[in-house]
């Protein structure tokens, strides 16, 4: 059974700060030894593709929730192992001053345990202006996804302030207890930001194109049963009454806004199909 949501996961962030502004982290995996382990062209992993952040962005800005502090989101196309999560394996690099390490890096605004793709750096970041915003995010110490999977030496630019919400994956899933119970079939969306304001009457905004014709969704679910609606995060799942295999998703544009009010950027993507996580 998958653990429910808290209701305010930003309420934590203060205390987290204390602890970690001192405390390095006793759960990160222990080195390992090159000699122990298979050749490259053994692995199994060298098959798979090399894991990568599909976005990042200033989602924060002077953020009262964030006592004051920016916010970066980073998302990764692989759920990260929250024992190896600890701010200083993350660099931030600046337009007008200097590279800079987070204050802290959680698991969120999407923290249930299928969903821990999404981490959010905080720390003092610059501004909102074109000049003073941070430019570039990059893992520059020992962090690893959820398979063993080490994430060092990934980067990305980071995506302006301004600009809209974007999904940045899809992938279909099997319906599950607390995961669109009940519907045919499941198309989770990940974004760049979190979304607010997700309402039933929104479901008209979406299409999804499966073998033949299109529909639109049947609910919106998050997992939250005890919102009975979606949360306020980056991870919307579209919950469909046909359980015909889905194809495509487009979404108009101003469909949902982020917590500073940008609305959301349209999109047309195909679906990457893979199994459910169990």
């Amino acid at each position: 059974m998958r653990s429910p949501r808290p209701r305010c996961w930003l309420g934590i962030w203060s205390l987290g700060l204390v602890l970690l502004a001192g405390c390095p982290l006793s759960g990160s995996p222990p080195p390992r030894d090159s000699s122990a382990e298979p050749s490259s062209d053994e692995s199994p992993l060298a098959s798979e593709p090399a894991p990568a952040i599909l976005s990042a962005r200033l989602s924060r800005v002077d953020d009262p929730e964030l006592d004051g502090r920016d916010g970066v989101l980073v998302v990764f196309d692989l759920e990260v192992d929250a024992a190896s999560l600890d701010p200083r394996a993350f660099v931030v690099s600046r337009a007008t001053t200097g590279p800079v390490r987070p204050e802290m890096a959680v698991l969120a605004p999407a923290n249930e345990d299928d969903e821990n793709r999404s981490v959010m750096l905080v720390g003092d970041f610059g501004d909102a202006t074109p000049q003073g915003q941070p430019t570039h995010v990059a893992v520059s110490g020992p962090l690893f996804s959820e398979g063993g999977r080490r994430l060092s030496g990934l980067g990305a630019s980071i995506e302006a302030f301004e600009l809209p919400p974007r999904i940045v994956a899809l992938t279909a899933m099997t319906p599950a207890a607390r995961r669109c119970e009940g519907a045919g079939a499941l198309v989770r969306t990940y974004w760049s930001d979190d979304l607010r304001g997700v309402e039933p009457d929104d479901l008209a905004r979406i299409r999804v194109e499966l073998d033949e014709g299109s529909v639109h969704p049947l609910r919106f679910d998050d997992h939250s049963t005890e919102h009975g609606e979606a949360s306020q995060d980056n991870v919307l799942d579209l919950c469909l009454a046909d359980g015909a295999p889905a194809r495509r998703v487009r979404v108009e544009a101003g469909a949902f806004q982020d917590a500073a009010g940008h609305g959301s950027a349209a999109a047309d993507l195909e679906i990457a199909n893979s199994a459910s996580p169990s």
